[in-house]
């Protein structure tokens, strides 16, 4: 298992401002778990579809860089 970690956060809360807040992150297993204090949030997602989606985001860049050259 990883080290946990701390990561910058932004949070928006409805209907007030965003604001950045310090994040502890940990490994669960397969899960991520992010959680901050304020507010008291704490988020648990399975990072495989998240590299995924980044994956597929860096791809469609590189294509949109190409297209400009």
């Amino acid at each position: 298992m990883a080290e946990s970690s701390t990561l910058g956060v932004q949070v928006k809360v409805a209907g007030g401002p965003a604001s950045t807040v310090v994040g502890i992150v940990r490994n669960n297993g397969d899960e991520v778990v992010i959680k901050t204090e304020k507010p008291n949030l704490e988020l648990h997602f399975n990072y495989v579809p998240l590299l995924e989606f980044l994956y597929a985001v860096d791809s469609e860049q590189k294509k949109v860089k190409l297209k400009r050259m």
